[in-house]
């Protein structure tokens, strides 16, 4: 509070005074604002953290999941006669393919053409063309509407009981004619055309449904289609061209390296991010919360596993170690050489359900992190205190308002007393 003619009658700086004793009477507040920017950079600071340490656990989530360990590169000597992709069902070896014939779809071609394409008739309303393929079949019927052969072409296209077949138009340089495409390869794909409508058009057939013929090691098979995922577990075919090729099927230790790699990263961001605010000068230098995140975790890394069966108990025996500055290290080569001759143990060492060292460790950062868990008590705790300090600072700011409407109030009585008095004394000197 303040007034622009405090001094007036006195000659004092009433503002200046009765800011300088306020400046005195806020230094609780400036003690409280410390306090609370301080608690806000640890909150901010366990929001990192978290952040860290669910990062973290996504990537140990990925480790004591077997399937991340199942995975297989399919890859053929001669790429231009088929590729191949995998699942996590593979298995590995090696096969010889022999491609005879790749699978086609029917195409069949009107013999009349037509002038125009969306002014001459192709029959009288009323015909019908139906399609059938098997136990499906679907039909159209000519109305004033689609009489010409762009109608027909978007009536077939757009019908709702479509199950499968493409209307074009091809112009030859002279006229223009119906093309009717199966939309699927293979003879059970086939499509009969029938219907009043299909003598007028007298469609012949410009390419045969064909089956793919081929032999996966020295066995016949056939296939509707070109994409082929029955053949061989795991593995999905995609042919290309005729001819003979060996295909590989082998498990991909560089995509088990780089999960790996996510975990160890995940891993050493964390505790990198703990040392930076426990450090002299740090937001949680004084802070125990934090180390503890990390000794519970180090504390999983150093504890063994007991697998049955298993010939590794330690991450460090499959290359994963962790060093003396408290990072996580993969020596990628022992890794590989890991993965590559004792497979089994690799996935156990990881993804057993008790003694897994991803499953374990997901489950002690799932613990910290969940309802209740250490970050949830830690930050509720300072979020408490944050909520204290504000009603500190609330009930010292409103007595501080009081205090200086007070003041002002005093200094302005006395200001004003000093102001009579001289008017007072001025008079008296001038009756004399």
């Amino acid at each position: 509070m303040a007034i622009s003619s405090g001094g007036v009658g006195s000659g004092i700086d009433i503002n200046s005074i009765v800011s300088q004793l306020m400046a005195l009477e806020r230094q609780p507040l400036t003690v409280l604002d410390k306090k609370k920017t301080s608690y806000n950079s640890q909150l901010s600071a366990y929001g990192t953290l978290k952040s860290n340490l669910s990062g973290f656990q996504t990537a140990a989530a990925a480790l004591k999941d077997t399937n991340t360990f199942n995975v297989f590169s399919a890859t053929p000597v001669d790429t231009t006669l088929l590729s191949a992709t995998t699942s996590s069902t593979a298995i590995a070896g090696s096969h010889t393919i022999t491609i005879g014939t790749l699978a086609k779809s029917q195409i069949q071609v009107s013999g009349t053409g037509y002038a125009t394409t969306d002014t001459t008739p192709v029959g009288i309303v009323g015909d019908t063309l139906s399609f059938t393929t098997g136990a499906s079949n679907f039909s159209v019927t000519l109305d004033s509407t689609n009489n010409s052969l762009a109608g027909l072409q978007n009536a077939i296209n757009s019908s709702a009981s479509n199950y499968g077949v493409t209307a074009s138009i091809l112009n030859n340089g002279t006229t223009n004619k119906l093309v009717i495409t199966a939309n699927n390869s293979g003879l059970a794909n086939a499509v009969t055309l029938g219907g009043t409508l299909a003598a007028s058009l007298a469609s012949t057939t410009t390419q045969a449904a064909v089956d793919a013929a081929l032999t996966v090691d020295g066995v016949a098979v056939t296939s509707a289609s070109n994409t082929i995922s029955t053949v061989l577990p795991g593995v999905t075919l995609s042919l290309k061209s005729l001819g003979t090729t060996t295909l590989s099927v082998t498990r991909d230790a560089s995509a088990i390296t780089a999960k790996v790699t996510d975990f160890v990263n995940a891993y050493n961001k964390l505790v990198s991010s703990i040392g930076n605010y426990r450090m002299k000068g740090g937001t949680l230098e004084a802070d125990s919360t934090a180390l503890a995140v990390q000794n519970q975790l180090t504390g999983i890394l150093n504890t063994p596993a007991s697998i049955a069966g298993g010939s590794y108990g330690y991450l460090a025996q499959a290359g994963v170690a962790i060093q003396k500055d408290g990072s996580m290290a993969l020596n990628t080569t022992d890794f590989t050489a890991a993965v590559n001759t004792n497979f089994n143990s690799v996935v156990s060492l990881f993804t057993d359900a008790t003694q897994g060292f991803a499953t374990r460790l997901y489950n002690e950062s799932f613990s910290m992190l969940g309802v209740g868990g250490l970050f949830q008590n830690k930050t509720d705790g300072i979020n408490s205190r944050i909520s204290s300090i504000q009603t500190q600072y609330d009930r010292i700011s409103n007595r501080l308002d009081s205090t200086q409407k007070r003041l002002m109030a005093q200094y302005t009585a006395m200001d004003t007393m000093v102001a009579s008095m001289r008017q007072a004394a001025s008079y008296l000197s001038s009756i004399r």
